[in-house]
C-alpha cells in the first residue's frame, strides 16, 4: 500500500502562514506515541516540529517501542539500555526530547537557538537522565527529585517574603488569576472551582515554558497538557485529545479542572474518539476537528509476516490475537475468554488464541479460563514493540479488539492496514463524523457475536474480498495523508487572525 504523504513542494502550496521556512511546531506529551507518530509524519511533510515527553518513562511512549526492530522481542525482553545512542539499528531523532522537564526545556532552548555545543551537552544529560532513573540507581534520582521539590517550596518562601519587603519580583499571578476567573465564567455551576492552589504545581517552571513556547509559531498540547500554554500565555495553542474527554475534565480533582479550562480556553481542539464528541458542549469547546489516530500504512506495507511459520509453532490450524489490557469493564477482554468454549465446539480445538499478558486483571483472566477449562487454546505473551507486532497481525487469522465501546481507535485500523479481520464492538454511527464511510470491521457484542463472526472472518472469499475493501478504507480515510492535511487545516485556521468577539475572550 502506497504511502501518501504530501511532499515538501505540495505542502508549501497550503502553508498556514507564508514564513519563508516550515511551520515550527512543539508537541508537548506522548501517552501511546502520539505526539512521536504525528511529528514524524509532519517533519517528513516539511514542517519542523519538536516533541517534549517530560517525566514521561512508559516504554509504549518511546520512539524505540515504535521503530527498534527487535525482531520479535517481546516487552518483557524489551529493556532498552538508556546510554546507547542506538538501538537495534534505531537511532532516536534529535527533535524528541525525554528526560526530567527542567533537562528537556534546556535542551530544547539550546537547539532551538542554534547552540549546538550547549544542545549536545543536554542530550547526554537526557540520556544519562534517562538511564538514571530508569535502571538500578532509580532510588538516587528520586531521593535527589524529592530535594529539588523541597528546594521548590524554599524558592516559594523566599519570593512570598521578598514581595512582603516590597521588592520587585516578577509575578505570574495576574495570569493565574485570569484562569481562575475564566473557570468560573464557564463553568458557573460546577461544585468544585478551581483555584490558585490547583495552578501552583506549575509555577516552579512557567518562567522557562514561556521562553520555550516563544520559540515556536504554535503548540500543541496532548491529554492534560493544554493548561501549561494556557498558564504561559502562549497563542496559538491546540489540545489534542485521545479518550481524554471521556471522563477526566469532569472529575472534581486538581488534574480534572486543570484539563477542563485547558480544553475549554484552547485555540482548537483536535478529538479522536467518536464518543468524546458529546464533551464539546459542556466544556464550552468551540472549534474543533476530527484526526484520526496517527498510523503510517507504508510499515505495513515494507513488513513481512510470518507465514506459517508461526501457527506450526504454536501447533495451531487458525490463530486469533488479542492484545487487549485484562480490563474488563474497559475493554471487555473477558467476552472474548467467555467465546472459547463456544469457538471449540464450532471448530475444535484446532485454533489458539494469542493473550498479551497486561492489564489489571491478569490473574482473574487466567482464573477465568481455568474455569471454563480452556486454559490449553491460549498461548500467553508480553506486549510486542509494533515492528513485532506488525509481524505477528500479518501471522494471524483474526484480532480480537476491544468490546465495550462503539467506536474504534488505534488498534482496528491498525489490524486493517495489516489486512487481518478485526472484531469488535462497532456501530459505524459512532465515528460517522470522523469517517463517512463505516470502516470493515466485524461487530460483537457478546460470546456468541463473537463466533458467529469468527466464522465469517475464516471465510476465504471473504478474507479475499476484506483485503481489497481495508486496503481501499485506509488509504481513503485513515492514512499519514490525513494525519498530515487534519493538521494543515487546523494549523491554518488558529494561525489566521481571530474574530473579535473570540479575541475579547
Amino acid at each position: 500500500m502506497k504511502a501518501s504523504v504530501p511532499d515538501r513542494a505540495e505542502l508549501r502550496t497550503r502553508e498556514p502562514v507564508r514564513l519563508g521556512r516550515p511551520l515550527r511546531v512543539l508537541h508537548i506529551g506522548n501517552v501511546a506515541n502520539n505526539a512521536y507518530k504525528n511529528v514524524k509524519l509532519l517533519n517528513e511533510a516539511g514542517f519542523d516540529c519538536d516533541v517534549l515527553c517530560y517525566d514521561y518513562y512508559h516504554i509504549m511512549g518511546t520512539p524505540e517501542w515504535e521503530d527498534a526492530d527487535f525482531e520479535g522481542a517481546a516487552a518483557d525482553q524489551f529493556r532498552p539500555d538508556w546510554s546507547k545512542v542506538e538501538l537495534h539499528g534505531f537511532v532516536r531523532p534529535r527533535w524528541f526530547a525525554q528526560g526530567p522537564g527542567l533537562f528537556c526545556v534546556f535542551y530544547l532552548l539550546a537547539r532551538r537557538r542554534g547552540r549546538r555545543l550547549r544542545a549536545a551537552w543536554w542530550w547526554r544529560v537526557l540520556t544519562w537522565s534517562r538511564s538514571l532513573l530508569c535502571g538500578k540507581h532509580e532510588w538516587v534520582v528520586q531521593n535527589g527529585l524529592e530535594a529539588i521539590f523541597r528546594l521548590k517550596g524554599l524558592l516559594f518562601l523566599l519570593g512570598r517574603i521578598a514581595r512582603k519587603l516590597g521588592m520587585p519580583i516578577p509575578s505570574d499571578l495576574p495570569a493565574r488569576e485570569h484562569v481562575v476567573r475564566e473557570f468560573r465564567r464557564l463553568f458557573p455551576g460546577r461544585p468544585d472551582p478551581l483555584t490558585l492552589e490547583d495552578l501552583d504545581m506549575f509555577r516552579a517552571l512557567l518562567p522557562l515554558w514561556k521562553r520555550l513556547f516563544a520559540e515556536y509559531d504554535l503548540v500543541q498540547a496532548y491529554a492534560t497538557d493544554p493548561i501549561l500554554p494556557l498558564l504561559a500565555g502562549k497563542r496559538p495553542y491546540i489540545a489534542f485529545e485521545h479518550g481524554t474527554l471521556r471522563e477526566l475534565p469532569f472529575v472534581p480533582t486538581q488534574v480534572g479542572r486543570t484539563t477542563a479550562i485547558g480544553y475549554a480556553l484552547a485555540d482548537g481542539v483536535f478529538i479522536t474518539n467518536g464518543d468524546c464528541l458529546k464533551s464539546v458542549a459542556p466544556l464550552k469547546i468551540t472549534r474543533y476537528a476530527p484526526m484520526v489516530h496517527p498510523l503510517d500504512e507504508r510499515d505495513y506495507a515494507r513488513i513481512e509476516g510470518l507465514g506459517r511459520r508461526l501457527h506450526e509453532e504454536l501447533g495451531a490450524t487458525h490463530l486469533f490475537l488479542c492484545t487487549l489490557r485484562h480490563d474488563w469493564a474497559v475493554k471487555g477482554t473477558d467476552v472474548y475468554l467467555r467465546a472459547l468454549p463456544l469457538l471449540r465446539e464450532a471448530l475444535g480445538p484446532t485454533f489458539k488464541l494469542v493473550l498479551a499478558r497486561w492489564g489489571g486483571q491478569v490473574r482473574e483472566s487466567e482464573e477465568l479460563l481455568r474455569s471454563l477449562g480452556v486454559e490449553s487454546l491460549v498461548h500467553w505473551m508480553a506486549p510486542l514493540p509494533r515492528r513485532a507486532l506488525i509481524r505477528f497481525q500479518k501471522s494471524v487469522d483474526v484480532q480480537f479488539d476491544q468490546v465495550a465501546l462503539p467506536h474504534f481507535g488505534a488498534t482496528a485500523p491498525e489490524a486493517m492496514a495489516a489486512g487481518v479481520p478485526v472484531l469488535m464492538s462497532y456501530d459505524p454511527a459512532s465515528t460517522s463524523w470522523i469517517v463517512p464511510e463505516p470502516a470493515p470491521i466485524l461487530t460483537v457484542w457478546t460470546p456468541a457475536d463473537v463466533v458467529v463472526q469468527t466464522l465469517v472472518a475464516l471465510d476465504p472469499a471473504w478474507r479475499l474480498a476484506y483485503r481489497r475493501r481495508a486496503e481501499g478504507w485506509i488509504r481513503e480515510y485513515h492514512s499519514s495523508k490525513r494525519v498530515v492535511e487534519g493538521h494543515v487545516a487546523m494549523y491554518r485556521t488558529v494561525l489566521e487572525p481571530r474574530p473579535a468577539a473570540e479575541e475579547a475572550r
